[in-house]
C-alpha cells in the first residue's frame, strides 16, 4: 500500500485514509492495547500500532457471525512475536471496512470474505515487527 506517512495528530482530530483500511497514516499520539476489542476502536489508535510493528485484524461488525468468529480464533491462536513475549496483534470491529475481513500491517494490506488462517499467520510471520518503529509496549487506549 502507498505510504500516508506517521504523522501525529491530536487525539480526538478526525482523520481522512486514502487506503481503506488504511495501513499507515496520520494517528493519534497515543495506541491500543493488544487484546480483542468487542467495541470499534477508533483508527488512529491502531494505526499507531502499525507504526509499532503490529498487525491488526479487523472485520466489519455485520460481517457473518461464522466469519467474526474465524477471526477471533485465528487471532487467538497467533503466535507470540519472539522479540515482544505476546503477540504484537489486536482485534476490532471496523464499519469502515470494505470488505468482511482485513489483515494489516505497515504498509501491507490482506483482505477477504472470509477468513483462511494459514494466510494470517503467513501474513504475520513476514510483516509483524517491520515498521519505522519497533516497540513492543502496549498502549494505554481506549
Amino acid at each position: 500500500m502507498p505510504n500516508e506517512g506517521w504523522i501525529h495528530v491530536a487525539e480526538g482530530t478526525t482523520v481522512t485514509y486514502q487506503s481503506n483500511p488504511p495501513a499507515s497514516g496520520p494517528h493519534y499520539p497515543v495506541w491500543a492495547r493488544y487484546e480483542a476489542f468487542s467495541s470499534t476502536l477508533a483508527r488512529p489508535y491502531w494505526v499507531h500500532n502499525l507504526e509499532h510493528g503490529a498487525i491488526v485484524l479487523i472485520h466489519r461488525p455485520d460481517a457473518p457471525a461464522g466469519v467474526q468468529q474465524a477471526l477471533r480464533d485465528a487471532y487467538g491462536r497467533l503466535p507470540n512475536d519472539p522479540a515482544c513475549g505476546h503477540r504484537r496483534a489486536l482485534l476490532t470491529p471496523d464499519p469502515l471496512l470494505g470488505q468482511a475481513v482485513a489483515v494489516v500491517a505497515a504498509d501491507h494490506v490482506l483482505l477477504g470474505e472470509c477468513v483462511d488462517e494459514a494466510a494470517i499467520r503467513q501474513f504475520t510471520q513476514v510483516h509483524r515487527g517491520r515498521a519505522p518503529e519497533d516497540v513492543c509496549s502496549g498502549g494505554t487506549r481506549p
